[in-house]
């Protein structure tokens, strides 16, 4: 089954050419390197440079693609190279202004963390309006990265939706998972799954939960207050137990109907 962008994104363009796909056994993943299976005999393997041996007029081939930001993926039948596949990513029109939404929001830096080439990240964050860049990353690299930031920044949230994100969500303050087109591994391991694909959805989530937090603070006070007023008067004997009584359930539902407010959250206009 397909489980990756770029997988999916293949299997698309070989059917829209008319190409017979033939069937494939044994399908092994491999985190952070690609995939292989059997397919007609052979063991076919498709991802990294590295799951197979190198040819040098492929290898040059290999090079322009990625020096014109695309990414590189490499197959092998049985270790002899095949060929290479450009792929080019295209940024989401609302990916721009949901970083503009976080940075308004109070989010200090944006950073990609992408296993693809360095010159595709580039020419992707350059579009979406992202200066920290780190490319060409292994599952372990990116979960380095997130516990190097946290601890020059403080408190981090990682967001990601594949495989090789698992680590680097779990070791973020804050993992979330983009579920539409997340993977088991993905979801399981985050604290927050959105069911979407829209970016923007994180920085939804990130003034929902300042907003809710508002929220938990102001019927604090209200309720504590409230204590605080009833219970000096209860002990000087000013207010006896039925005003006390009102005064104190009556607080209990204005904090419920504050809280419900939450309910008319609109985070386009927060």
């Amino acid at each position: 089954s397909v489980s990756h962008p770029l997988a999916e994104a293949i299997v698309k363009r070989a059917q829209s050419r008319g190409l017979v796909l033939p069937e494939a056994s044994s399908l092994r993943q491999i985190s952070g390197e690609g995939a292989t299976a059997i397919v007609g005999g052979s063991i076919i393997a498709v991802g990294r440079a590295s799951l197979g041996a190198v040819d040098d007029s492929v290898a040059a081939a290999a090079n322009k693609l990625e020096d014109a930001g695309n990414s590189v993926v490499w197959v092998f039948r049985d270790g002899a190279v095949m060929g290479v596949i450009g792929l080019s990513d295209t940024p989401r029109s609302e990916v721009s202004e949901a970083i503009a939404l976080l940075h308004e929001h109070g989010v200090k830096s944006v950073a990609m963390l992408t296993g693809d080439h360095a010159g595709a990240a580039r020419k992707i964050a350059g579009a979406m309006g992202i200066d920290d860049v780190r490319a060409d990353l292994l599952p372990g690299d990116k979960l380095g990265i997130v516990q190097d930031l946290r601890d020059r920044n403080g408190s981090v949230v990682m967001v990601g939706d594949g495989v090789n994100d698992g680590p680097a969500l779990a070791a973020a303050d804050v993992g979330i998972a983009m579920g539409a087109a997340g993977t088991d591994v993905a979801m399981e391991t985050a604290d927050i799954v959105l069911m979407g694909n829209d970016l923007r959805l994180v920085a939804d989530a990130y003034q929902l939960s300042k907003a809710s937090r508002r929220m938990i603070l102001q019927n604090l006070i209200l309720a504590l207050g409230v204590i605080c007023i009833v219970s000096p008067l209860a002990i000087i004997g000013v207010a006896d137990l039925g005003p006390a009584v009102i005064l104190h359930e009556g607080s209990t539902i204005v904090v419920v109907l504050n809280s419900l407010r939450l309910l008319r959250w609109s985070p386009r206009r927060s």
